[in-house]
């Protein structure tokens, strides 16, 4: 790889990754141009922590389900289309997989706004269904059919996917820019998650829970359920 072009291609990903989308959404529906930390309630307590993010999953704390979507899917493509660009013009070449990873940084932490963003999953995800869309869809429901039936955990459902990414990439390809990639990017969520995680696994020696409950209290949690229980799907 070229330096300087990798330096380019990393600094136009990050920039275009810094746009913040749900700043934009915010700002129309409120009229606020900052977007505050969300106070998240603990289930089946009267605890709550505050969740400091800025991205998909806190607008639909916000502003509901469907907002959260919307800018769930524009997170994505902010990634995505680069990234897939960027593979095209450079065939044969890892480019692209840095691509993905300067979206992520860019997302996370946004020069444009003091680098408070948002978490990464959805910037993730829209770098690999440029990179590996099988692997990414594949990985992604094997870590929630395994978090949500088997152990019961909506927190092993939520990272799962993105575990698996790692043996997947290097066993599929053989080729250690993937497993750069793939280990960065698990690096980097988990970096930015877990003072989430340490406040929510804080009570739950605590109380009386389950994985229906707490997958209630998150937009992409409720987004299973209501699929699930279309389905006759029971989660319990």
């Amino acid at each position: 790889m070229d330096p300087t072009t990798l330096a380019i291609i990393f600094i136009i990903c990050y920039l275009l990754g810094a746009i913040s989308f749900s700043r934009i959404a915010h700002k129309k529906l409120s009229g606020e141009g900052e977007i505050g930390p969300v106070d998240v309630k603990v289930a089946g307590t009267d605890h709550t922590y505050s969740f400091n993010s800025t991205g998909a999953s806190t607008m639909g704390m916000l502003h509901g389900d469907r907002v959260g979507c919307l800018v769930g899917i524009m997170d994505m493509l902010k990634v995505f289309l680069p990234t897939l660009v960027v593979r095209l013009l450079y065939p044969g070449q890892p480019y692209f997989l840095y691509a993905a990873i300067a979206g992520m940084v860019g997302h996370i932490w946004p020069v444009f706004y003091r680098f408070r963003g948002g978490r990464g999953y959805s910037s993730i995800y829209g770098g690999l269904m440029a990179i590996e869309p099988v692997g990414a869809i594949l990985c992604s429901m094997t870590g929630l059919l395994v978090g949500i039936f088997i152990l019961k955990d909506f927190a092993i459902a939520y990272l799962g996917g993105l575990w698996l990414i790692i043996p997947y990439l290097w066993f599929s390809t053989h080729d250690v820019h993937f497993l750069i990639y793939a280990i960065i990017v698990n690096i980097l969520f988990l970096i930015v998650l877990a003072p989430d995680i340490r406040k929510a696994y804080k009570f739950r020696n605590q109380v009386d829970t389950n994985i229906r409950k707490d997958m209630a209290e998150w937009p992409m949690g409720r987004g299973i359920l209501k699929l699930c229980d279309k389905l006759g799907i029971e989660i319990k």
